[in-house]
């Protein structure tokens, strides 16, 4: 999820709606919605370098936008971890008014989704279970 060029998210903002969706600040100084077991189901980097967020420094920092990624096999399903993240990083979308993006930063359409989905479900097939 990109901010609008030439804005910038303002990190105080971007750490309320990120907490407001229920994601927790951790390993590897990044985001996660964490299942019960502990594990991740989905994660959010910030796009400055080195990707990390500095939780101290977040408040007064702007950012031009954040990558989320599951890694699979994860602790659910990869169509449920796939579905949570999209979700989310709709609702975190509309609530700073960012757009969504693809991994090459084209805009994020329904059928690239759907792609993006099925490519997550083909994966877990051929890795089988966690």
């Amino acid at each position: 999820m990109t901010a609008s060029a030439p804005a910038r998210f303002d990190g105080a903002q971007l750490l309320a709606a990120l907490r407001a969706e229920g994601l927790g600040f951790g390993r590897y100084e990044i985001f996660h919605c964490l299942h019960e077991d502990g594990r991740p189901i989905y994660s959010v980097a910030s796009l400055r370098e080195p990707g990390t967020f500095d939780i101290e420094a977040m408040p007064t920092t702007y950012f031009p936008g954040v990558a989320m990624f599951a890694v699979l096999p994860g602790p659910v399903p990869a169509a449920e971890a796939f579905d949570e993240m999209i979700f989310s990083a709709r609702a975190l979308a509309t609530h700073l008014s960012g757009s969504l993006t693809d991994e090459r930063g084209a805009p994020l359409t329904t059928l690239r989704v759907g792609k993006l989905r099925e490519e997550a479900l083909e994966f877990e097939r051929g890795a089988g279970p966690a």
